[in-house]
């Protein structure tokens, strides 16, 4: 079910490149965008090193999932169709962890 073929693997590379520019703490620029004008605002409403460590994780699991999906294409059919629904449950666990991260 994936994306197929060379669209999972850039997938995969890209959701892997993020979470470990997050891990290694050099990816400020995709939390607060491009120019960094909401870093102020996101760093006075959020707990900064959780929000990192909880979109690095979610970019992490949806990484190995579209780099299983890319091993294994359509070879396993039951695969394909857990696809769906487990990026969902990783994609909305991962908002919810994000939503948890704000100051009281």
């Amino acid at each position: 079910m994936g994306f197929g073929g060379w669209m999972d693997w850039a997938l995969a590379i890209i959701l892997l490149g993020v979470a470990g520019l997050l891990f290694a703490g050099k990816g400020d620029f995709i939390l607060f965008g491009g120019k960094g004008q909401n870093k102020k605002r996101l760093e006075k409403e959020y707990d900064y090193p959780k929000l990192v460590r909880a979109t690095a994780v979610m970019a992490l699991c949806l990484g190995l999932i579209e780099l299983v999906m890319a091993f294994v294409g359509d070879g396993l059919v039951w695969l394909t169709y857990a696809y769906v629904p487990v990026t969902l449950c990783v994609f909305v666990g991962g908002v919810i962890w994000i939503h948890k991260c704000k100051r009281k």
